[in-house]
């Protein structure tokens, strides 16, 4: 399954400008991992699930912030090595200020996303 959706050719019946979604992504984590800004920004790459390495390099590149709205994200899984969010999500994102979901189809949190301190 792809982490984004597919792109739209038709609306109503009136041709609309395709969106490459997968580019964009490839596009926004290429920005997120070169530049020294405090935030990754993946808003509206048409995302179905967090991409693989993503915990993990806001981790070491120590990014505090974490863009992931206007996706269609049904879960926070994924994103690296955990097969489920934990105490270790705690480890991974423990420089983390801003984690924004905003418009997406999330409907849990996992418990653990309270833990985390906010600042």
């Amino acid at each position: 399954m792809p982490f984004w959706k597919r792109n739209k050719e038709t609306i109503n019946g009136h041709s609309k400008e395709k969106i490459n979604y997968k580019s964009r992504l490839e596009h926004k984590q290429y920005l997120a991992q070169e530049s020294p800004e405090p935030f990754y920004d993946l808003i509206d790459c048409g995302l179905k699930s967090v991409p693989s390495g993503v915990y993990s390099w806001i981790k070491v590149s120590r990014k505090h912030a974490l863009l992931l709205q206007e996706n269609e994200l049904s879960s926070l899984s994924g994103g690296g090595y955990l097969s489920e969010l934990s105490e270790n999500l705690l480890g991974l994102l423990k420089n983390l200020q801003k984690l924004n979901l905003h418009h997406n189809r999330l409907k849990r949190l996992p418990d653990s996303i309270g833990q985390l301190k906010k600042t």
